[in-house]
């Protein structure tokens, strides 16, 4: 059942809603059942075995631990792959994300994306990042995964420039933070200013934030997901912006993405003008768009995202879906999900949800309510909105 409801303007008190949460695993990203010989390998300015990162992944052998110690260590351009793991099960470990910082230098991007930590596999190797903070000062993409079993947990990936993490194997990020990180559109098309997941790639974020990253001219500010499995547990996609206009949150393309527990909340659309790659999306779905494939959410909000009237010297073509926007062919389910306090200051309807003709709604126990398009309530807009088929 969707409950559409008309009321007063009030976001002192939100709305009390109990909710069963049942959570079903995606996947399992269990570790492969591989025999190795355990080295531990340290690196650090001073007094370990390597001052070089590249040098200690190039000595280890799979099954091994590399150790990075406290403090900044930096990293220095080597071609695509700052640091290239391949065909290698190894963990890389610092002594927490507050005191081991791995620093991309300045430099790169100028000839195809650059990579801080390039993971290429064949085959579906373990590949684990903890307790470590991983940024930089250049033009990179904080990790990229071909084809490996990776488990980021308890790190920061921050300040990338090219997309936080691009994934196309298999990802589970635990407790951990993906912030602050943009696209450029350099290379590609731009998507996916704090997680870029393929069409291979098979994303669990559990207990984890991605928070405050941006797209340069496209969709996606927090996570774009492309063809492939993303699933959300206990965990908070908020305050990123999509400067293309689509996607503020998140962005879903052909793909299923499912959230449990978790949080759509705080996410921006500006209005991107001539930049934006793809015009013909232009001020749609500031908490999420889906252009196709399906976005389940159990248990969670889409709260107080907006589309912003910042066309400056451009006319403002209408804009649609504050909080989600479903185009044709697009499947959204709502099961005891709060879509609350989302607004478009753009000419434009569905503040709360926009479902295009064409559209599948399924939403049990749901509450689309105090959504507003220029001061006035309105929770659902578009063709596709009830009466709907529902189940």
């Amino acid at each position: 059942m969707l409950i559409i409801r008309t009321c007063y303007r009030s976001y002192t008190t939100p709305i009390g809603v109990t909710l069963l949460f049942v959570v079903t695993a995606m996947m399992a990203l269990v570790a492969s059942p591989r025999a190795y010989a355990q080295n531990k390998i340290t690196v650090c300015a001073v007094g370990c075995n390597y001052t070089d990162l590249q040098q200690a992944v190039d000595a280890a052998k799979s099954g091994d631990t590399i150790r990075i110690r406290a403090g900044v260590l930096p990293l220095e351009w080597r071609g695509y792959g700052i640091i290239l793991i391949e065909q290698k099960s190894l963990t890389i470990k610092g002594d927490g994300a507050n005191r081991t910082v791995i620093q991309v230098g300045p430099g790169g991007g100028t000839t195809r994306r650059t990579n801080a930590l390039y993971l290429i596999c064949s085959v579906p190797l373990d590949v684990t990042i903890e307790d470590l903070t991983l940024t930089s000062l250049g033009i990179s993409t904080g990790v990229s995964n071909e084809g490996c079993n990776v488990s980021i947990k308890n790190s920061v990936i921050a300040q990338q420039s090219d997309t936080g993490i691009y994934n196309n194997g298999l990802m589970s990020l635990v407790s951990s933070s993906v912030s602050k990180n943009h696209t450029t559109g350099r290379f590609g098309n731009g998507t996916g200013g704090g997680i870029l997941n393929g069409n291979n790639g098979q994303l669990i974020v559990r207990s984890s934030t991605i928070l405050a990253n941006a797209t340069g001219k496209d969709c996606g500010g927090g996570i774009a997901n492309y063809g492939g499995t993303v699933q959300l547990l206990d965990s908070t996609v908020a305050n990123n912006v999509s400067r293309g206009g689509c996607g503020g949150g998140i962005y879903n393309d052909s793909g299923i993405l499912t959230a449990r527990n978790s949080h759509i909340d705080f996410n921006f659309l500006e209005y991107a003008a001539s930049r934006a790659t793809y015009p013909a999306l232009f001020n749609r779905g500031a908490g999420i768009y889906i252009a196709s494939g399906s976005v389940s959410l159990h248990d969670s909000s889409v709260n107080q995202n907006t589309l912003t009237d910042s066309c400056g010297a451009f006319p403002c073509l209408p804009g649609f879906g504050g909080g989600i926007y479903t185009a044709a062919g697009g499947v959204l389910t709502l099961r005891g999900t709060l879509v609350i306090g989302n607004q478009d200051f753009v000419v434009g309807n569905g503040a709360g949800l926009y479902l295009d003709s064409g559209t599948r709604l399924h939403s049990k126990d749901a509450l689309v309510i105090d959504n507003f398009a220029n001061d006035q309530v309105d929770n659902c807009g578009g063709p596709g909105c009830p009466p709907v088929p529902q189940s």
